[in-house]
């Protein structure tokens, strides 16, 4: 997998951020299977802003993409596929505890899965 990401801050006590990272993820043949999954590429995008001292807001996204064609006797020729989303963010400091919560819809899906993410992380320092 192939990666790159970056993040902008803006100055002052209440700041936006941008921040964006790309992936390039090349698949192996399956175990056990003659079949090679094509290669993705993906983008992952986020604005937001710092609302009071510790709360930050924020719209979330992606962009992901079948870049190669899957290969091998068990696979089937279908067409390739591809997904887009856009969401929210939360992002609160409890003292030294982390809370972020993200939810993404699915706005745009062919040839996979489709649906709706929620994803609540807590991170904590050791």
């Amino acid at each position: 997998m192939l990666t790159a990401a970056g993040t902008w801050l803006s100055a002052g006590t209440k700041p936006w951020h941008i921040s964006t990272s790309t992936r390039y993820e090349i698949h192996s043949k399956q175990k056990g299977r003659d079949i090679r999954p094509g290669d993705t590429f993906t983008i992952e995008w986020g604005v937001g802003k710092k609302i009071t001292r510790k709360l930050e807001l924020g719209v979330i996204g992606f962009f992901w993409r079948q870049a190669t064609d899957i290969t091998g006797s068990d696979s089937k020729l279908e067409l390739k596929y591809k997904a887009d989303g856009i969401g929210v963010e939360v992002i609160y400091p409890f003292g030294k505890i982390l809370f972020r919560a993200r939810t993404v819809f699915d706005v745009k899906v062919n040839n996979t899965s489709e649906g709706t993410a929620l994803i609540v992380e807590f991170t904590v320092p050791f």
